[in-house]
């Protein structure tokens, strides 16, 4: 029997998928992660029927990632996902991108929470005991360590609005959404085009159509920090960090 403790998804990096520079976009490897990581949660159990049934769905908290190579448009390459278990109110899941040669173009871990529909509240992780024997422990990032050289240097600073087009079914905006808000801030700022090759993202608050949001740079050479201020209520929406070359 075929084990179903790592999903394996062949991607072709179609045109949608890349940037002005025919490689593979932040938001598109974002979306790449999504979509595996709901697919494999639905086979093996706690997917969206399972959370509905707890009235509860599954929201990414934070994302960090270590890119060693674009891919370019066309190109087909693999994208492995497992989970890593959870304690207390997180679920751990990672990810390892290759190539069709088995190199290893990008890994990433994750960190989720499953929250309450009605009170937005997060709920104890407990409820996946029966899901326990199909967790791998083993760390895609291990040791991994996004630099947190200060970034003290205002470079941008603009509202933005977001769209019902960039919302969820859950109401609130899709988490791939702010990896396309950043490449935005990143052209505005950058003479030339910095390739991300880490960065740490960090979900701290829903947000929902027409909900302004001050996004703010800083900069520290090739290192940015990119964050996002709900005006409605003040909450730090997201938080950015990403080096670059």
């Amino acid at each position: 029997m075929k084990s179903k403790t790592i999903r394996t998804d062949n991607v072709d990096v179609s045109w949608q998928d890349v940037d002005a520079h025919g490689q593979m976009s932040l938001r598109a490897f974002a979306v790449f992660m999504q979509e595996s990581a709901w697919k494999h949660a639905e086979e093996l159990g706690f997917g969206f029927g399972f959370m509905a049934q707890h009235d509860a769905f599954w929201v990414l908290k934070s994302i960090r990632a270590q890119i060693f190579q674009y891919p370019a448009w066309k190109q087909n390459v693999l994208l492995q996902t497992w989970h890593r278990g959870y304690q207390g109110l997180l679920a751990f899941r990672d990810f390892k991108l290759t190539n069709q040669h088995d190199k290893v173009l990008a890994l990433a871990a994750s960190d989720w929470v499953i929250m309450h529909r009605q009170s937005r509240r997060p709920l104890k992780t407990d409820i996946l005991e029966e899901f326990a024997a199909t967790a791998l422990e083993q760390q895609a990032l291990e040791g991994f360590v996004c630099s947190k050289e200060q970034t003290t240097k205002l470079v941008y600073e603009a509202d933005r609005t977001v769209n019902f087009s960039e919302t969820d079914m859950h109401g609130h905006m899709n988490n791939t959404r702010y990896f396309e808000w950043a490449a935005d801030v990143l052209n505005e700022v950058s003479e030339t085009k910095t390739h991300v090759k880490q960065f740490e993202m960090q979900f701290r608050n829903e947000c929902r159509v027409k909900d302004v949001i001050k996004i703010s740079a800083h900069q520290n050479g090739k290192t940015y920090t990119i964050a996002g201020v709900n005006s409605r209520h003040g909450k730090t929406v997201f938080q950015l960090h990403m080096c670059g070359d």
